[in-house]
């Protein structure tokens, strides 16, 4: 979904090129590229894509790619390339190579499984009764959402994922896999509450 898009295409040599594109997507300003080459078999197409995405809105983003498990609010700022071959949507997928920078702003993470689970293997009684946030039923607010992005045959890997918020702060080191469904991840946590009432108690 879209609600607005602007391009010039040019095809030439069997290579089609749309550059530049200017959407409005998701509430924010998109400025992208495509590149494909038709003139290889499908197997071995290439395509490249290219994109700048600004002040777009997180909510609306995880609606589109389907992530009904997960809510995020907030501020998006995307920038990546990437590139992929194939001649469907499996070979693509497969294929993509590229990187990404990602940030959210002053945003709100609710039903997030992922650290729903962390939060519970941690649960130490609620690290001595000073609780974590509840991503089920309030959500937690943060300030920021950083992490720099390496895509290599279809997996995320990301070396400094880091989520800021008054309440915890997580850094994240590992892989996601999209097409097996799979995340291999080390989480650091420092519930910053626990600190500040356990000094305040000292």
């Amino acid at each position: 979904p879209f609600e607005f898009v602007k391009g010039k295409m040019l095809l030439e040599h069997g290579i089609a090129e749309v550059k530049p594109i200017d959407a409005t997507f998701a509430d924010g300003k998109l400025a992208a590229s495509v590149k494909v080459d038709f003139s290889q078999p499908g197997g071995t197409r290439r395509i490249q894509v290219g994109c700048n995405l600004a002040s777009a809105s997180a909510a609306k983003l995880t609606s589109i790619l389907k992530a009904k498990t997960e809510e995020i609010q907030g501020d998006v700022d995307l920038h990546g390339e990437i590139t992929a071959q194939g001649n469907s949507a499996d070979e693509i997928k497969r294929t993509i190579q590229g990187s990404a920078t990602l940030k959210i702003e002053n945003g709100l993470l609710k039903r997030f499984s992922t650290l729903s689970k962390t939060f519970s293997l941690l649960n130490v009684s609620q690290l001595l009764k000073f609780k974590l946030p509840d991503l089920v039923t309030e959500g937690m607010p943060f300030n920021k959402i950083t992490g720099n992005f390496n895509i290599i045959n279809g997996v995320i890997h990301t070396n400094n994922l880091y989520l800021d918020s008054d309440a915890v702060n997580v850094s994240i080191i590992g892989s996601y896999n999209p097409s097996r469904n799979y995340v291999d991840t080390t989480i650091g946590l420092k519930p910053l509450q626990t600190i500040d009432k356990v000094v305040s108690s000292i």
